[in-house]
C-alpha cells in the first residue's frame, strides 16, 4: 500500500457552476479520480481512501449540492442526469479531460449517468453501495416519509432514526452512529435543507437506469461493483443484480454497511487501490 498523505482543508478549492458555489478537494498528481459521496454525507467520508490514493493519483472530491461546503442545488436541476451533466461541466472547468469515477450511493447513480453520457471521458467506473433500478414502492414511500420529516431540519429524533441506516445491520459501532447523528443535525435549515429535500425526491423517484450499465460496458468503460456485505438500504443482492447484467461478480466488503469507507476504511482502501491500479494499467489515456 502506498504511503498516506495528511488530508486537511488546505486542499479545499472553490468554483462556481450555474451561479452556485461548489466546494471540492484537489489533492495529488497523476491519473484523475472523481469521487462522489453518499446522500447526507460529504467529502470527508473519503478521507481515509484519499489519504492513500492521493500519493499516486489526482483525487477530486466535491461536496454534492446542499452538502458540506457547496452551495444549494441549482433550481433548474430535476434529475440524476442533471447532476451528471453538472459534474461533467465541473471537470471540464477545472481542466481534467479523462478520469475514473468512484461513486457511492447517489454518487454511483450520477457517476453511471455521466459515464453513459460521456464514455470518452470516463475511463473507469466504480459503483459502490448503489442501485440503478427503480426504488421499490414500499421502501420508496418509507424514504419519502423520512424526507418529509426533515423539511424543517433534522430533529434529534429523526437523526436517531436515519443514522443507523448507514451502518451494518448487526452490532454497528455506536460511536460512528452518534457522530452521524450530530452531523445530520448540523444541516442548516435555511441554506441546506431545501436542497436535501429536493435531492431526496430526485434520488428515490429515479427512473430505471440499469440498461446504462450495458451501454457503458459496450463503450469500453471498465466497471466494477462494490458493496458492504451488511448494507441494509442497498443490499448485496442489488449489487449482484447489476454485476450479473455486465458479466461481473460484485466485490463485497466484509462487516460493512452502506458507508464502508468509514466503517471499514482499510479494507475499502485496499480494494479501491487494486481496482484503480487495474483500470489505469489498461488505459493509456489516463
Amino acid at each position: 500500500m502506498s504511503k498516506k498523505i495528511a488530508i486537511s482543508e488546505n486542499y479545499s478549492q472553490y468554483t462556481t457552476h450555474d451561479g452556485v458555489k461548489v466546494h471540492y478537494l484537489d489533492i495529488g498528481q497523476g491519473p484523475a479520480i472523481l469521487f462522489g459521496h453518499s446522500y447526507l454525507w460529504n467529502h470527508q467520508m473519503w478521507q481515509e481512501q484519499v489519504a492513500t490514493l492521493s500519493s499516486q493519483y489526482r483525487c477530486i472530491v466535491p461536496d454534492l449540492w446542499g452538502h458540506g461546503k457547496s452551495g444549494p442545488l441549482p433550481k433548474s436541476y430535476e434529475s440524476i442526469e442533471d447532476l451528471a451533466s453538472s459534474y461533467h461541466q465541473f471537470m471540464e472547468k477545472i481542466g481534467i479531460n479523462t478520469y475514473i469515477i468512484v461513486g457511492l450511493s447517489v454518487g454511483g447513480m450520477w457517476g453511471t449517468h455521466l459515464a453513459s453520457l460521456y464514455p470518452q471521458k470516463v475511463k473507469g467506473l466504480v459503483i459502490m453501495d448503489s442501485y440503478l433500478g427503480i426504488e421499490q414502492e414500499e421502501t420508496k414511500q418509507q424514504y419519502l416519509d423520512l424526507i418529509n420529516m426533515v423539511k424543517n431540519g433534522f430533529t434529534e429524533n429523526v437523526a436517531k432514526n436515519v443514522a443507523p441506516l448507514f451502518f451494518k445491520t448487526n452490532d454497528p459501532d455506536k460511536i460512528l452512529i452518534e457522530e452521524c447523528e450530530k452531523n445530520l443535525m448540523k444541516f442548516d435549515k435555511t441554506t441546506q435543507i431545501p436542497s436535501i429535500v429536493k435531492l431526496g425526491k430526485i434520488i428515490f423517484n429515479r427512473p430505471d437506469a440499469m440498461s446504462k450499465l450495458i451501454d457503458i460496458k459496450n463503450a469500453g468503460v471498465h466497471i466494477e461493483i462494490v458493496v458492504g456485505e451488511k448494507d441494509g438500504p442497498r443490499p448485496p443482492s442489488e449489487a449482484e443484480e447489476m454485476a450479473n447484467l455486465i458479466g461481473k461478480i460484485s466485490i463485497k466488503i466484509k462487516d460493512a454497511g452502506h458507508i464502508p469507507t468509514v466503517e471499514q476504511p482499510k479494507e475499502t482502501t485496499t480494494i479501491l487501490a487494486g481496482i484503480i491500479k487495474d483500470m489505469v494499467t489498461v488505459n493509456d489515456e489516463l
